[in-house]
């Protein structure tokens, strides 16, 4: 009994979460080649079904490759990337856009 319990409240919390969809790191570069500050962070270009997002994150080293997929998702301004061995960062985005069909 005690163990039906427990997996009713764990599918329950598991339905309320936001779902993850598949990403791809597309490319990155460091924030301070382009600005000149002082400021260590690596910016990252995703995209995530149609869309293509620039996120930052205030780290001094590269996290992800260039066509690298992970799981992500978007709360707030914010997209919570998760890699393949579970760990979730966040990064800010920065800018986002919708991908232009190419013929």
């Amino acid at each position: 009994m005690r163990r039906c319990i427990w997996f009713v409240l764990l599918a329950v919390a598991s339905g309320f979460a936001e779902p993850y969809k598949t990403c791809a790191v597309t490319m990155w570069t460091n924030e301070t080649d382009l600005h000149a500050s002082s400021r260590a962070s690596i910016l990252y270009f995703i995209r995530m079904g149609t869309g293509t997002y620039q996120v930052e994150r205030p780290v001094p080293n590269v996290e992800m490759s260039a066509g690298e997929r992970l799981g992500c998702r978007i709360d707030k301004g914010y997209m919570f990337i998760r890699n393949n061995k579970g760990k979730v960062n966040k990064a800010q985005i920065i800018e986002s856009g919708l991908l232009q069909n190419q013929h």
